[in-house]
Parts: structure tokens; C-alpha cells; sequence
């Protein structure tokens, strides 16, 4: 096959023609994306159980909150404080739907007493008090300890350890963390309908900081991707610098190299005329189609002046584009998205090199030498 088509060099234009007409078409609609729940399948009954359950037991997410960071435990708090009003603030015009906040249970040591030193000015707060749970069917004595408690010179606010130690500990537990040697005191959001103006809103407060899981890990993810995309650009440059002084010769050179990087660049293009959207998988399947496409391409051009290693190596490269394809087109066939887009880019990928890389040989490389006994027949 190999002869037949060094005979007949013109049409073999064909497909690196066709290749290149698939990438300028695909290539500018190449879509990317950064979202890691496209990785995964998501089973629609577990997800409404999932959501069920949520309604249940918790209606905060877990995926957004607002942690308040100290060196010390009372410090957190202080900032925890700030970080409560400033969230009512929020959820008054709309900004979030709902929040848990610790200050809920527990304030810090110095607002606890600004608001004991407040109750302590009141000469009528018992009257008063006594009035308006009465009306409401308390029984007023019940409260005595209290006005007793405010009353004495030496109360002690309330901490931490004291929730600890009591009922509340299960429900406080899940607010406070420990970062290294500072404390951290989270508050869980719920329907965060406006981001920008939340993270603006709690902007000015030291060591406040919004947190959006799924943001963040969108970001990694963009960055990974991102960073794999420049190495691999760079790593080709480096396999092409290498091939050509290797061989020191620009068309051998591109002999070995051009299977792999129009390869890969038309199981790019391949993928958006699809209407898929590349993601971080498909690209790790490039580094596969790109260092395979290039071991073909070099085991060609090694080959080029024997007409046994030639057929040997042509051979060899069948049984290794098979066994690669059929492997990766099992993933191709798999329900999970980030297995499928694996096989997929690397199944395309790795077919393409195998029939670009003797069609560059030909096209770019010496002619293949025949043996003196062949008549010129081969």
C-alpha cells in the first residue's frame, strides 16, 4: 500500500487538505469548559432524594459561606458580628436568600457586654419585661435568675467552651475551625442571588473572606487547564527543535512532527463540530495523541531508507493503533463523561496520526529506497 501510494503522491494531498479545511472550521467554534460537574453523571432520583434530605435536615449549602479568621477566638467573633449585620443588610434587599450564623448562639466577649451594660442603664427594664411576657403567657418569676445574673458585678460572658459542654454542641459545632494557629468562624449561605455585590458588601472587613466552592474549583480547574494547554505547546516546540536536529532537515523534521500536531489540532476541531465543549479530559487525551503521533511520525522517517524496516515498522504501528483505538474506544463507549472524552479525543487522535504519519513521509520525506530484486514492481 505504501508503494502504490508513493506512486500516486497527489491524491494523498487529500488528507492533510481535508485535515486542515476540518480545523479552520472547527477550531474558531472550539468551545472550552471549566465546569467539573461535566466530569461526572449526575443521577437525577439521587439528586432529588439529595435535595429532600437537604430540606430536612439543613436548607444552607455547603458550598458558600463567609468565614471571619482571628488569631484569637474572641477576635473571630468580633468580626463574626460585623459580618451578621452586615449579612441581615444583605438579605434585606435580596442579596441572599438565608444564612446560619454563629452569632445566633453567641456573640463576642465585648458586645455581650456593651448589651449588659445597656440592660444595666434601663431602671424599667423589668417592669417592662414582666409586662410584656406576662401578656404573652409567661410567667414573669421564671425569669429572676436572669435579672439576678445581669445584676451581678462579676457574670461571666458567655463562651465557646460553655456551648461545648451543653445541648447546643451538636448544632455549634459545624461554625468554628481551626487554621493553623488562627480560629475561623464560618457562616453558611443560602441562595446566593448576587455575588459581586455581597463580596462588595463585605469588602473593608480584615480577613473576611467569601467563599464559593464551586467557584474556586472552577478557577483551579481553568487554571490546570490552562497550565496543561501552555506545556504541551511548549513541549511540542521543544519535540520539533529536537527533530530537527536530529534529522537537520526541515522537511524531515516535519515529517516526523506535522502527524502529530495536525492530529491533535483535528481531534480539536473534531470535538466542536460536534457541538461538545472541550474540558481538561480532552486535552490530557491530546498529550496522548501528540507523544504517540509523534512516535509515529519518527518511526517513519527512522525507517525511510530500508524497505524491510520500513515494512516492519509499518507494520508495528498497525498492531499499536489498533490495540490503542479499540482500548480507548471501549472508554469512548462509557457513560461517564470524563472517560468518554478521554477515549474519544485519544481513539480520533491516534487514528489520525496513524494514516498522517506515512502520508507525510511521502509527501515530505526522501522516496522509499526498493530492493534491487522487487523489478521495480513493489
Amino acid at each position: 500500500l505504501l508503494s502504490r501510494l508513493e506512486q500516486r503522491r497527489a491524491p494523498l494531498l487529500a488528507l492533510p487538505i481535508l485535515a486542515l479545511v476540518v480545523c479552520l472550521v472547527g477550531l474558531p467554534m472550539l468551545r472550552w469548559t471549566d465546569d467539573i460537574t461535566a466530569l461526572r453523571n449526575l443521577d437525577e432520583d439521587l439528586l432529588e432524594e439529595d435535595e429532600r434530605v437537604r430540606e430536612q435536615v439543613s436548607k444552607m449549602g455547603a458550598s458558600r459561606f463567609v468565614i471571619a479568621m482571628g488569631s484569637t477566638e474572641q477576635e473571630a467573633l468580633e468580626r463574626n458580628d460585623e459580618v451578621f449585620r452586615r449579612l441581615e443588610a444583605a438579605k434585606a434587599v435580596g442579596e441572599i436568600g438565608d444564612f446560619r450564623s454563629l452569632h445566633v448562639f453567641l456573640w463576642s466577649e465585648g458586645l455581650q457586654r456593651q448589651n449588659l451594660e445597656f440592660f444595666r442603664g434601663d431602671p424599667q427594664l423589668r417592669e417592662r419585661f414582666d409586662r410584656v411576657f406576662a401578656k404573652q403567657g409567661f410567667r414573669p418569676e421564671l425569669f429572676g435568675p436572669f435579672f439576678e445574673a445581669i445584676a451581678n458585678e462579676e457574670v461571666e460572658p458567655l463562651r465557646w467552651e460553655h456551648l461545648a459542654e451543653s445541648p447546643l454542641a451538636d448544632l455549634i459545632r459545624s461554625f468554628k475551625i481551626t487554621l493553623g494557629e488562627d480560629v475561623a468562624i464560618l457562616t453558611f449561605l443560602r441562595d446566593v442571588n448576587d455575588a459581586d455585590a455581597l463580596e462588595a458588601r463585605l469588602a473593608g472587613l480584615d480577613e473576611v473572606v467569601y467563599f464559593d466552592q464551586f467557584a474556586f474549583l472552577t478557577g483551579t480547574y481553568r487554571h490546570c487547564r490552562n497550565r496543561t494547554l501552555q506545556l504541551m505547546v511548549v513541549g511540542l516546540i521543544a519535540v520539533f527543535l529536537m527533530v530537527l536536529v536530529r534529522y537537520r532537515r526541515i522537511s524531515l523534521a516535519a515529517a516526523a512532527f506535522a502527524p502529530a500536531l495536525l492530529a491533535s489540532a483535528t481531534t480539536l476541531a473534531i470535538v466542536s463540530l460536534t457541538g461538545a465543549e472541550a474540558n481538561l479530559l480532552h486535552l490530557l487525551g491530546l498529550l496522548l495523541v501528540s507523544s504517540m503521533g509523534v512516535d509515529y511520525g519518527v518511526f517513519m522517517v527512522e525507517s525511510r531508507e530500508d524497505r524491510k524496516a520500513l515494512e516492519a515498522t509499518a507494520v508495528g504501528l498497525v498492531v499499536a493503533c489498533l490495540s490503542t483505538v479499540l482500548a480507548f474506544g471501549l472508554l469512548a463507549l462509557s457513560s461517564n463523561p470524563a472517560l468518554r472524552a478521554m477515549g474519544l479525543t485519544t481513539g480520533i487522535g491516534v487514528l489520525l496520526s496513524f494514516f498522517l504519519a506515512p502520508t507525510a513521509l511521502i509527501l515530505l520525506g526522501k522516496p522509499v529506497k526498493r530492493d534491487a530484486d522487487d523489478g521495480g514492481k513493489s
